[in-house]
């Protein structure tokens, strides 16, 4: 994958990890037990995980924007989507639980990251083909072009008509008199 598109392409992958994760849970584990286990298992940063996503969020933003921006064309492959997230989910289980393990519910993670990082994929696909969208639009639009707009109104609009002038009474500074 080239070095520009690694922006764009990480948030999906994290993504892809991040659902296979939680299906891999909600699969193997009963739901009356779900929480006890993931608290013995080392899942206390899930209550983070909404900072995360937004994060990646953020990340996923600025790069479709800076890729538009700059009229980058580049796509990302579709091997580390099928590749990076059952890697990255495998490591983190390992992670989490300070020892090697290998039971029902990372081996169905890890088989759940492959098709949901290449949904990941798709989903950029998708993503990207918009951006290309609005790239194309922005440079073939013309420039905006911006005139100034002159009003001429009647200065009786802006003064009121308690300070309105008397043709000759109105007062004034004393005239001089010319001899």
């Amino acid at each position: 994958m080239k070095r520009l598109a690694w922006p764009v392409a990480l948030p999906p992958m994290l993504g892809g990890v991040v659902a296979a994760h939680a299906l891999a849970f909600r699969l193997t584990v009963p739901a009356s037990t779900r929480a006890a286990v993931l608290a013995s298992t080392g899942h206390r940063w899930l209550a983070y995980l909404p900072l995360l996503l937004a994060a990646a969020g953020a990340l996923l933003v600025l790069a479709l924007v800076r890729r538009v921006l700059a009229g980058d064309r580049t796509r990302p492959a579709l091997w580390p989507f099928a590749v990076f997230p059952p890697f990255v989910l495998f490591v983190q289980e390992q992670l989490e639980r300070g020892h090697l393990a290998l039971d029902t519910t990372i081996a169905a993670g890890v088989l759940l990251a492959i098709p949901l990082g290449l949904a990941a994929h798709a989903l950029l696909r998708a993503l990207l083909h918009v951006s290309d969208v609005v790239s194309r639009h922005l440079r073939s639009a013309p420039a905006p072009c911006i005139q100034t707009l002159r009003l001429r109104l009647p200065l009786e609009w802006f003064v009121p008509a308690s300070l309105a002038l008397a043709p000759h009474g109105a007062r004034g500074p004393p005239s001089r008199a010319r001899p």
